[in-house]
Parts: structure tokens; sequence; C-alpha cells
């Protein structure tokens, strides 16, 4: 028998996923699609939320899973943080798009199409690239590029990816505290969630 007509095998791999975030983790079905199993899961005892992980039929790894995450209340939630925040994106693991939203009142800096395309993907190559120093360094958790026109903030939380844009005109205390306020408003929301 092969793995892919293993669902039960697709189950045990979703379920001891999220066992490393929860205690509390039951299988509710699964799903064969295309070459994937969409694993639907249970979590938490008073306060239950659903959870659906995707495992490659023929690899049998974790190719994404969905959370229970309104990432459009947290990036609203960073925007009203200050006016100074210009953009926030948000990327999975992969580097695909999951949700963004510039500011009102503010103009998109970057013109080129594929520029924009590219962003998902090129903020994941970068946490690739800065995961070389993982194991001597620690993990990044993160990045704070200054550019002529715009501070660049990115938070690696979890395996979510944030890029945050701020006015370039903000002073080096407050992109600090601003910094801070966002990783708490990301990770207040993210941890309640999961």
């Amino acid at each position: 028998m092969s793995w892919r007509a293993n669902e039960t095998k697709a189950m045990e791999i979703a379920t001891k996923f999220l066992e490393q975030y929860h205690s509390n983790v039951l299988p509710k079905n699964v799903i064969l699609e295309d070459n994937t199993y969409m694993v639907t899961l249970v979590t938490g005892l008073v306060e239950k939320k659903t959870v659906q992980v995707r495992i490659d039929a023929t690899a049998a790894h974790i190719v994404g899973f969905t959370y229970p995450v309104d990432f459009e209340k947290i990036i609203d939630n960073v925007l009203e943080l200050g006016n100074e925040i210009r953009y926030v994106l948000v990327v999975d693991s992969k580097g695909r798009y999951i949700h963004s939203k510039m500011s009102s009142g503010k103009t998109i800096l970057v013109k080129k199409e594929d520029q924009i395309t590219n962003l998902s993907t090129d903020l994941h190559v970068l946490r690739q690239l800065l995961r070389i120093f993982d194991e001597s360094l620690g993990k990044t958790t993160f990045a704070h590029f200054e550019r002529e026109k715009i501070h660049i903030l990115i938070f690696y939380i979890r395996d979510l990816i944030f890029c945050v844009t701020c006015e370039r005109s903000l002073e080096d205390q407050k992109i600090i505290d601003i910094s801070k306020k966002i990783r708490i408003t990301i990770e207040g929301h993210i941890n309640k969630a999961l």
C-alpha cells in the first residue's frame, strides 16, 4: 500500500505538528485534494479553533497550514499604531503572500509591478539567508533596514514573516519604540490564535 492511501498517517503527522503548540489537538477529518491531504483539526479546550494542515501525499511532509488568525485585523491594529506606518505585508513560511494593506493616504513607492509581485518571495529568500547563522547566533527574530526613503521592519514570528514599512523621517528612538509596539501587537494576536 502506498503512502498516498494512508489517511491515518496524514492525521498523525498533522496532530504531532500542532501538538508542538497546543496541549489539546483533536483530528476532525481528512480530504485528499490533488496530491495533498487536507487535514482539519480542532484545538483548545474552552475556546476551540479549527486549523487545516496540508500534507504532501507522496513525500509525507507538511506543505502548509491555515492559521485561525484574522490577518486583516492584525494589520489594521498595526496601522493604527501611528501615522508613520506606511504598509504591512504578511508572508508564510514558503514565501507565499497571505495579506497586506497600505495605510490610507499613503502612496506606493515601488513602481515596478514585478518588484511588488516578488516581494513575498524575496522576504522568504532573505529569511533563508539569515538562517545560515542560526546554529551559532540563534534564530533571527527581527531585521531593520534603513533606506533613503523608508524604514523596513521585518518580524519573524513563528513561521510567519511580517514586513512593515515606516516613514524615513522617524528618529532612532521612535523607530525602536514603534518596533516594540508592532511586535507586541502581532504576538498578542498570534499567541491568542495559537
